[in-house]
């Protein structure tokens, strides 16, 4: 099973999504705009350039305590450093 998480998802994204789909008939469920009550999520975006600043996050990071949170990276070793 497959997921697809995105607030701007269009056409052409689906179709490239739907190629590496392993399935005869993906499902599609799409929530309408005025349906997502956003209002007590929090968008931040940090670049961080060394591990120092990454270890400075984090450290922040777990005092504020944020019960749930979803932190993208755009490497690898990223995801492992933050994970460590």
């Amino acid at each position: 099973m497959y997921a697809l998480f995105s607030a701007t998802v269009d056409e052409d994204v689906q179709k490239a999504a739907f190629q590496y789909i392993n399935q005869p008939t993906p499902k599609i469920l799409l929530a309408k705009k005025e349906a997502l009550k956003l209002d007590n999520v929090k968008q931040l975006k940090i670049k961080m350039a060394d591990d120092k600043a990454k270890r400075k996050f984090l450290e922040i990071f777990y005092q504020k305590n944020p019960g749930q949170a979803m932190i993208f990276v755009n490497q690898k070793n990223t995801a492992s450093f933050l994970k460590e």
